[in-house]
């Protein structure tokens, strides 16, 4: 989970697999193997210098792409023009990363306290992504940090300290909350459907998003290092070791086990299959029915994170060097490589909901990067 921070910071781990690559790339662009003709280059629209307060994070919709200052302002930017849209106070220290959610804007900052008068407490904030107005704010119970994530029936809130709460979104009202009952030891995962937390009893425990009712008690062999949640039925978790696991939440049994020869230390669903990266250098997609490897991609160093970047490709980037490598998901084939110049670090990056537009958090500030800039799309 996230702490305070203010640019170079520690990276919190649920946004850890967003680091370096769209950060893109105030860069050149260099072809590695031979580019697809239907591939467009990617190249810089606009950008702003911007002090980050990076454990906040950085999101975006269709719309706009948001992040929040040092100063503690969250703005909203244009991401096709890079306009800003809005800005406004966020309080406190930031507690988790901006959230999109389905109908608003999701922090969590910490305020003064309205029962006790003391600053420590922490609010969860709904904000209208067209105004930045607050529509409402509910004070949760106290922990060092919170996880939020968007279900199919609210916001979910996860704290450190292993309480869950699944707030509505359109009023802050609480629809059910829960604890488990030993402290996690690893950032929890939050899909539409399920909430999946590792404690430290090794035990793996399945929330149903709906209630709040356990829908599974997995017992664990080993403390995991990363987790994910395949179906209704499957979690995937991986050990210190370099096992990955497929364990059917229904009766604890395992489907399939793979050995990489390092600790898979991330894993995404890419679709329908498995991405897992591992402290060997290794990319592995591996079939999530089978646990058998579609392909495997060796990179130059230790992997720092990987992302989707839509047209059936991924971006890697590898801790230490300052560069992107464009991976195809059919084959595991390098397409190309993005190597940022300057003075410049990777932060944060995300897309645009449409896929169209890739904002950017780097040392310097806040960039957009997409195929077609929007000049080009009004013919300026």
């Amino acid at each position: 989970m996230g702490r305070m921070g203010i640019k170079l910071v520690k990276y919190p781990k649920g946004l850890f697999t967003l680091i370096c690559y769209f950060g893109l790339l105030a860069a050149t662009f260099t072809s590695v193997g031979q580019a697809k003709p239907e591939r467009s280059p990617i190249r810089k629209c606009w950008s702003h210098s911007a002090a980050i307060l990076l454990n906040a994070g950085l999101a975006a919709d269709k719309a706009n792409a948001y992040y929040v200052s040092s100063n503690g302002v969250l703005h909203s930017i244009d991401v096709n023009s890079g306009n800003a849209v809005w800005t406004t106070e966020v309080g406190g220290e930031v507690k988790s990363p901006v959230l999109v959610g389905k109908r608003s804007i999701i922090i969590i900052s910490s305020g003064t306290s309205t029962e006790t008068g003391k600053t420590s407490a922490a609010y969860l904030r709904s904000i209208s992504p067209l105004s930045g107005i607050t529509n409402w704010r509910v004070e949760l119970p106290a922990a060092e940090n919170y996880l939020a994530g968007v279900t199919d029936h609210g916001i979910a809130v996860v704290s450190s300290r292993t309480e869950i709460i699944t707030f509505d979104e359109l009023d802050g009202s609480i629809k059910w909350k829960t604890a488990a009952k030993d402290g996690q030891i690893t950032a929890p995962d939050i899909s539409a459907r399920q909430i999946a937390i590792a404690t430290n009893g090794n035990h793996l425990e399945l929330y149903d998003s709906a209630d709040g009712k356990m829908a599974a008690s997995i017992r664990l062999q080993f403390p995991p290092i990363a987790m994910g949640l395949y179906g209704d039925s499957t979690a995937i978790v991986s050990n210190d070791r370099g096992g990955l696991f497929s364990i059917d939440r229904e009766d604890s049994g395992q489907n399939w086990k793979f050995k990489a020869g390092g600790r898979i230390t991330q894993i995404r669903l890419v679709g329908g299959n498995l991405l897992a990266a591992s402290a060997d250098n290794f990319v592995y997609f591996i079939s999530a029915e089978t646990g058998n490897v579609i392909w495997k991609r060796r990179l130059p160093g230790r992997i720092a994170s990987v992302t989707e970047t839509g047209n059936d490709a991924l971006a890697v980037t590898v801790v230490g060097e300052p560069a992107a490598y464009i991976i195809n998901t059919r084959e595991g084939k390098l397409e190309d490589h993005i190597r940022l110049t300057g003075e410049d670090d990777f932060l944060l990056a995300t897309k645009a909901a449409d896929n169209s537009v890739i904002i950017a958090l780097t040392a310097n500030g806040i960039s957009g990067y997409s195929s077609v800039c929007e000049q080009e799309k009004s013919g300026k």
